[in-house]
């Protein structure tokens, strides 16, 4: 998942979620571009199983151009690469877009990135480094998607940040619409954060997603995360309410919840959270709770750059069913399962 770094204790990200590492290769004449990259070795043992190793990388380039004092243009394209034991595709995309800084007129973005809804709500729990986010699933904001426009600001103590999306032919959606049937034809979120001046963010959010005939889905959030000294707590609630546009049976609710939190001592960094997602309506015979995640991990940073970790889970989330009674697993965290990974981290 995602690291989250300082940035946590400011009201909301920053629309050009900048890589904690790169290497500064051409610097001149208000033009800059950077070179990223990581490197990260998995070791993980499931319940039930002998365990697996992987690897993977990450490498990327981030420019920025000064037009004058008021503006600035600036791009950033990633891609993460798997190992040879991956069923992943070897090479994807991670972010890929440009925008424009414009000072207090804000920031705007466009192309492959996280949406408002991860940047300013989702991502303040998302400060796990293997697993942590299960709840999220099937929910907008849970990842990165293509063909969006972002757009963000600050008002003094309030910030505001909000998306566009243009048709998207590989929906992520899992919470009651087909999307093998139905292109999302688009979609858009806002984001509000207040900051109080004593450590503590107050968030709220909607997004909507159209699929036409197929239906939509209005997805509604809260969260509030507080910061002193070494020491961050974060809670996130994300409510989704699918209607797949069948004249009977077409609800789906689904409700996340997840609460985190980290503390810092010289090197190390201890960190651990619990989610829960639950699943009810008119599409299901019953409802159920499709995620009951304990996550807890010990980080410790070699350098400023090199980091290695322990990381425990554990879920006993429900079996669903669908309306007329099968079993449903759409969730492949779905079935009670401890699982523990030891990895190691080196960024440049």
């Amino acid at each position: 998942m995602r690291k989250i770094i300082l940035a946590l204790a400011i009201p909301t990200a920053s629309i050009m979620l900048a890589p904690a590492y790169a290497q500064n290769v051409y610097s001149e004449d208000g033009n800059s571009l950077d070179v990223l990259g990581r490197i990260e070795i998995n070791a993980i043992k499931s319940s039930g199983s002998s365990g697996d190793m992987t690897g993977k990388a990450r490498i990327g380039l981030e420019g920025t151009t000064k037009v004058n004092e008021d503006v600035s243009l600036f791009g950033l394209a990633e891609w993460d690469l798997t190992g040879e034991d991956s069923t992943q595709d070897e090479i994807q995309a991670r972010y890929m877009y440009v925008g424009a800084d414009f000072g207090a007129g804000g920031k705007i973005s466009f192309g492959h990135q996280y949406t408002a809804m991860y940047n300013s709500l989702v991502s303040t729990v998302d400060i796990f480094e293997q697993w942590g986010m299960e709840a999220q699933d099937g929910l907008y904001g849970e990842s990165r998607v293509d063909g969006l426009i972002v757009y963000s600001n600050n008002f003094g103590p309030f910030s505001i940040e909000t998306d566009y999306q243009f048709n998207d032919e590989d929906t992520y959606d899992s919470i009651g619409i087909d999307s093998d049937t139905y292109d999302q034809n688009q979609a858009f979120s806002g984001v509000g954060v207040l900051d109080t001046g004593v450590g503590l963010n107050l968030r709220l959010a909607y997004a909507h997603q159209d699929y036409g005939s197929g239906g939509d889905i209005n997805t509604y959030g809260a969260g509030a995360d507080y910061t002193i000294d070494n020491f961050y707590l974060a809670f996130v609630y994300l409510g989704a309410r699918a209607d797949n546009g069948n004249s009977s049976h077409s609800k789906t609710n689904t409700d996340s919840y997840n609460i985190a939190g980290s503390y810092t001592i010289d090197q190390f960094r201890l960190y651990g959270g619990y989610g829960e997602q639950h699943r009810s309506g008119s599409t299901l015979a019953e409802s159920y709770t499709s995620v009951r995640t304990f996550v807890f991990g010990t980080e410790y940073n070699l350098t400023s750059n090199a980091l290695v970790w322990l990381e425990l889970r554990h879920n006993n989330g429900d079996t669903g069913y669908s309306y007329d009674g099968t079993a449903v697993d759409s969730l492949s965290y779905s079935s009670a399962t401890d699982q523990i990974d030891l990895s190691a981290q080196y960024n440049f």
